[in-house]
């Protein structure tokens, strides 16, 4: 472009920041912003703040072009807040404090990000001085909980909604399902289907998905399968919470039959359907069929076996007796 006499504009060095992934080509580009005199605008400002937390070991590089940002908006912050520097939210919490954008819900929702560091009482803090809190402050509230184990704290979050006037949507109502199933709570989680089927969320294949994992993981296979069953076009995860549900409540023939009616669908496992079967044939002492069903993962699907993998098929060869060939697989596995 400047060979040809045309010089780069806004647009152009957002494009090029945004692809950036090496600091010092950040900071060349940078330089440029400079000399076009560029640096106010503050839709280039906030592609350099991303560009700084992304590439840079430094929080401070981006700090200094955000406060040359002349007026921040809302993206300004949510750049800084949600890019990849988690541990340095308590500091850039405090400057959002200090300025008029922490009354903004998107900047509120992103400061939400203190759950996924384990420290919920911050969060909870956040959420409570909020003025509004919307469907996606709870959601991700919940979601960070369940991440971190406290199901119990995530399904709290249903009462909270309800006194906010806030209505259960397709997202958090996956979520709650997802602390249900982490709990084993029956009762919850058979709550929150009738919620779905009246409220019409059930329509949502990750409500459906989040019905067939619970009732699965609560060991109610035939609840679990006519949830399955009322998925229209089901996905890899819904076939996946199927065949864990079957596999894991001692049900292997009919997890195995479940992993063939996948490939007839023509629906293309990943790799966590293969750590199913694997499974389902450690548990069921299936040799044969384990090693054909780990060799097809690279060869038919080319699917990279993970550690995971590994573990599963040196424990099936173990259990048959095949003690070379797992002593093989553990010597040659690339990990």
């Amino acid at each position: 472009m400047v060979e040809a006499g045309v010089p780069p504009n806004e647009f152009t060095f957002v494009k090029l920041l945004g692809a950036c992934s090496v600091l010092e080509l950040g900071q060349q580009i940078h330089s440029r912003v400079v000399v076009a005199g560029l640096e106010d605008d503050v839709s280039v400002g906030n592609a350099l703040v991303y560009m700084y937390m992304k590439c840079s070991n430094r929080i401070e590089d981006a700090l200094r072009v955000f406060r040359g940002i002349s007026v921040p908006n809302v993206i300004s912050w949510t750049s800084l807040i949600a890019a990849k520097w988690l541990p340095q939210t308590p500091m850039l919490h405090g400057h959002v404090i200090k300025t008029i954008f922490y009354k903004d819900i998107v900047v509120q929702n992103a400061l939400i990000v203190y759950a996924g560091l384990g420290m919920l009482d911050d969060a909870w803090q956040i959420v409570h001085m909020m003025s509004h809190r919307d469907a996606i402050t709870y959601t991700s509230s919940a979601s960070q909980m369940n991440q971190m184990g406290h199901h119990e704290l995530a399904l709290h979050i249903i009462t909270d909604m309800y006194n906010d006037d806030i209505k259960i949507d397709e997202f958090s109502m996956a979520s709650f399902l997802s602390a249900s199933a982490g709990l084993g709570t029956v009762v919850t989680g058979k709550q929150l289907d009738c919620h779905s089927v009246k409220s019409g969320l059930g329509r949502w294949i990750s409500v459906s998905n989040g019905l067939v994992d619970f009732y699965g993981k609560c060991g109610c296979i035939c609840d679990a399968q006519r949830a399955f069953r009322e998925i229209t076009v089901p996905d890899i995860f819904s076939w996946n919470g199927l065949i864990s549900g079957l596999a894991s409540n001692g049900y292997i023939s009919s997890a195995l039959s479940a992993f063939d009616d996948v490939r007839l669908a023509g629906v293309r496992p990943n790799a966590v359907t293969f750590l199913l079967v694997l499974s389902a044939c450690n548990n069921g002492k299936l040799v044969d069929l384990g090693l054909e069903c780990f060799q097809s993962m690279r060869e038919i699907y080319d699917i990279v076996p993970q550690l995971e993998h590994y573990v599963h098929l040196v424990d099936i060869l173990g259990q048959g007796g095949r003690l070379e060939e797992a002593m093989e697989v553990i010597q040659t596995m690339p990990y």
